[in-house]
C-alpha cells in the first residue's frame, strides 16, 4: 500500500509588493514584439497577482486567448504590434498585504502593418 504525504503553506506577505521593474515608455514598429517589465523586489510572496492594463481597462480577452499578448511572471509580450497597441500602460501587483500600481509607460506603435 503506497502511501501519499502532501505539505502545503500559505505565505502571508508582510508588506504591500514593491517594485523592481516597471515598464517604460516604448516606441516600435508595426509587427514588432513589445516587451514591458513588471516586477517585485524580493522577497517574492507567491502568489503575487500581476494585472495588467490599457489606458485604464483589461487587456483584450481575445488577444490573451490567441496567445498574442502573454503575461508571464514579470513582463507583458505583444506579438505582431498593431497601431492599435498604442496607449498608455500600468502593472499592478498584488499579494496578500496589499498592491501597488506602476506610473503608466506610453507604447507608440509606428507605421502601417504590411499586406
Amino acid at each position: 500500500m503506497e502511501c501519499f504525504i502532501f505539505f502545503s503553506f500559505l505565505a502571508v506577505a508582510s508588506k504591500p509588493p514593491e517594485f523592481d521593474r516597471t515598464p517604460t515608455k516604448k516606441t516600435v514598429n508595426a509587427q514588432d514584439v513589445i516587451t514591458l517589465q513588471c516586477r517585485s523586489k524580493p522577497p517574492l510572496i507567491f502568489p503575487t497577482v500581476q494585472d495588467w492594463r490599457k489606458d485604464g481597462k483589461p487587456l483584450l480577452a481575445e488577444d490573451i486567448a490567441n496567445g498574442r499578448i502573454v503575461s508571464n511572471p514579470g513582463q507583458l509580450l505583444i506579438k505582431s504590434a498593431t497601431r492599435e497597441d498604442s496607449g498608455n500602460y500600468t502593472c499592478t501587483l498584488v499579494n496578500s498585504a496589499g498592491n501597488i500600481t506602476s506610473n503608466r509607460s506610453e507604447v507608440v506603435v509606428k507605421g502601417n502593418m504590411l499586406l
